[in-house]
């Protein structure tokens, strides 16, 4: 059993499951990345925190498991 204490992840929801879905095969028809801002190992999670909480970026911050 794997039990975290004191952990809260939170994310943000900014569409349907179809729609993320449709945004990856745009992605992949239309030979597209994604852009990220910024990605950050699990043990930067602080630091990526600290980046969103700013608002100082445009697309999207990665948090790589």
């Amino acid at each position: 059993m794997f039990i975290l204490k004191n952990i809260t992840i939170r994310d943000i929801v900014n569409g349907s499951r179809v729609m993320f879905f449709d945004r990856i095969n745009a992605l992949v028809t239309n030979d597209l990345k994604a852009l990220f801002a910024k990605t950050y190992d699990f043990d930067e999670a602080p630091q990526a925190y600290q980046y969103f909480s700013e608002a100082k970026h445009i697309d999207k911050a990665l948090i790589k498991f």
